[in-house]
């Protein structure tokens, strides 16, 4: 990010470009041409980024702040306090990058990056593109002044110049604050004043050369259709690296926030998922070393979360097998039998969620509703999340399906007479369609979900438990309790079935990456294709085991008993229900 410098900009249509009037250190207003109404045009710096803005202007008095814009949605807290000089430069190497003419991938310590970056020769790179949702902060402690910084860019691996997108997320003065900018670095950073971003919109950030050394810097929240658009040029830029990343943009002047985690769900670099250009993975790390801000492995070649650590962080990235996790004391907020748990995709939370529709959220994910006091025709069977974590839908047993959040509804089996219960769902990758699976391996599929095929009418061995679908093919797998797996349009890594089990199977999760696991009601776990990070199978467990849920992050997962206990395998812990 920039220099905390306050600089004067015009902010009439279509004009986003610096003007050649410069203001250090504090707020100035003109008269509007034409006279009768003053606009404020204005600059102040929140971490290391220049706010920019549009608007009235009116003092506050808590800290000598000033609120920019006009309504609830674009207003946003500036404090004067954070008027004061300071620079930070391109990525602050902590590790070593190496300086050649080839892609890199070796691992990369940096003290403000941490992401993903395709590095390569002078002029290999003419556009950056990120797709992420934007995180809420954890929390904004009294009078913190903190930042966290998320966006697509070209150049600054190696070099000292960015072009550079994205949003920002900071406390002011203990208030929680989110804005959208670009910055042609070295030149100051410049809000976008016609996207007001909240947590949770889905962002769109791109970055693109065009000839003569001018550069489209392009941001779009999908979520309010608002744009920022503007044309920057910058002499001396090399194009020889694109990059998605968060960013501790204050380093050592201003803390870095706790965002929790960010889930990018689309990064590319000239058009091409930036897992297949060789790209560096970079982890922020303190000036002791210790790790602040961790990147996730690449999902698809062009999604990963960003994990924000802190001190009092309880992530652990060690594969052995551990004991099982004792669960919390006392009794959860779910008052009848847990049947089963979804994940956050950024791996930051889960739900669970019990059969009477009753639903409880644990660390950063979030309660959209439930079914709890509500008269249903059957119980519920399962729940699972939308890909983007804002939403989850709950399944009944008579195929009844339950939307809350983005989760959006497009048919159920509800009402029509079933050979078999329902037992689990699954959703699209796009989730704009899912496939429902009845216990005799029955699919039934609905909007843009495909059929490819199922286990109805045929003689099973055991019946299926669940259904998890395959993000990189399409297809799906049904896993029986005997641990038999059935393939349909996904690759078959292996199962269970024709061997002896002490517990049947209840639950099955598709790895990141590839691969599945299975979880047994002894808690057992068997991986296939993915990673074994351990089990309960072996040890005590106050109540069967019932569902399962991969961490993205991490790439672990986590157990849930009948009883809310929530058991973590190479997985945070955030709580049992």
């Amino acid at each position: 990010m920039g220099t905390w410098m306050v600089r004067m900009f015009g902010c009439g249509a279509g004009d986003s470009s610096p003007t050649p009037d410069r203001v250090e250190g504090h707020l100035a207003a003109r008269a509007r041409p034409g006279g009768g109404k003053w606009v404020v045009r204005a600059a102040a710096l929140v971490g290391s980024v220049a706010i920019v803005a549009c608007g009235l202007v009116s003092m506050s008095p808590r800290s000598g702040a000033v609120r920019v814009g006009g309504d609830d949605r674009t207003s946003a807290m500036v404090p004067a306090s954070v008027l004061r000089g300071a620079v930070s430069p391109p990525m602050i190497r902590a590790g070593t990058v190496p300086h050649n003419s080839k892609a890199v991938s070796n691992a990369v310590e940096s003290f403000n990056w941490g992401g993903y970056a395709a590095s390569g020769q002078a002029g290999s790179f003419t556009s950056a593109q990120a797709s992420f949702v934007v995180p809420a902060l954890q929390s904004c402690g009294l009078d913190e002044n903190s930042a966290s910084s998320f966006w697509a860019g070209i150049d600054g691996l190696t070099t000292a110049t960015v072009e550079q997108d994205g949003v920002d997320a900071t406390c002011t003065d203990g208030a929680a604050q989110y804005f959208a900018w670009y910055e042609i670095y070295p030149h100051p950073p410049v809000l976008f004043p016609q996207v007001a971003v909240r947590p949770g919109d889905s962002i769109q950030a791109a970055v693109t050369y065009q000839l003569g050394g001018r550069y489209q810097l392009r941001l779009v929240d999908s979520t309010t259709g608002a744009v920022g658009s503007v044309t920057a040029s910058l002499t001396g830029a090399s194009d020889s690296s694109a990059e998605c990343i968060a960013e501790d943009p204050g380093t050592t002047p201003v803390p870095y926030s706790d965002y929790g985690s960010v889930t990018f769900s689309t990064c590319t670099a000239n058009g091409t998922a930036i897992g297949r250009l060789n790209p560096s993975v970079i982890t922020t790390v303190a000036a002791d070393g210790a790790s602040e801000a961790v990147p996730g492995a690449l999902q698809s070649n062009t999604a990963f979360s960003v994990r924000r650590l802190v001190a009092e962080s309880t992530v652990s990235s060690a594969p052995a097998p551990a004991p099982v996790p004792p669960p919390s004391p006392g009794p959860g907020p779910l008052p009848t039998p847990v049947v089963g748990m979804a994940s956050t995709p950024s791996g930051d939370g889960y739900w669970l969620a019990d059969a009477s529709g009753g639903v409880s959220a644990h660390g950063g994910a979030k309660l959209y509703g439930s079914m709890a006091g509500a008269r249903l025709n059957s119980p519920v069977a399962h729940i699972v999340s939308t890909s983007d974590g804002l939403g989850y839908w709950l399944v009944a047993e008579d195929g009844g399906i339950f939307t809350f959040g983005d989760a959006r509804f497009y048919g159920s089996m509800g009402g029509h007479r079933l050979n078999a219960p329902v037992v689990d769902m699954a959703p699209t990758a796009d989730d704009r369609g899912y496939w429902l699976v009845a216990s005799d391996g029955g699919i039934f599929a609905f909007g843009d979900a495909p059929f490819w095929g199922s286990m109805g009418g045929r003689r099973l061995n055991a019946p299926v438990v669940g259904i998890t679908a395959d993000s990189a093919s399409g297809g799906y797998w049904e896993a029986a309790s005997d641990g038999g797996v059935f393939a349909f349009d996904a690759p078959f890594e292996g199962s269970t079935g024709g061997l002896r089990l002490d517990a049947p199977i209840v639950s099955m999760a598709a790895a990141p990456g590839t691969g599945y696991w299975f979880v047994a009601t002894d808690g057992g776990v068997f991986a296939f294709g993915a990673p074994f990070h351990g089990s309960g199978g072996g040890q005590t467990i106050p109540a069967p085991i019932v569902g399962m849920a991969a961490d993205s992050a991490t790439g672990g997962y986590w157990l849930v008993g009948r009883g809310g206990a929530v058991y973590s395998f190479g997985a945070p812990f955030y709580g049992a229900g």
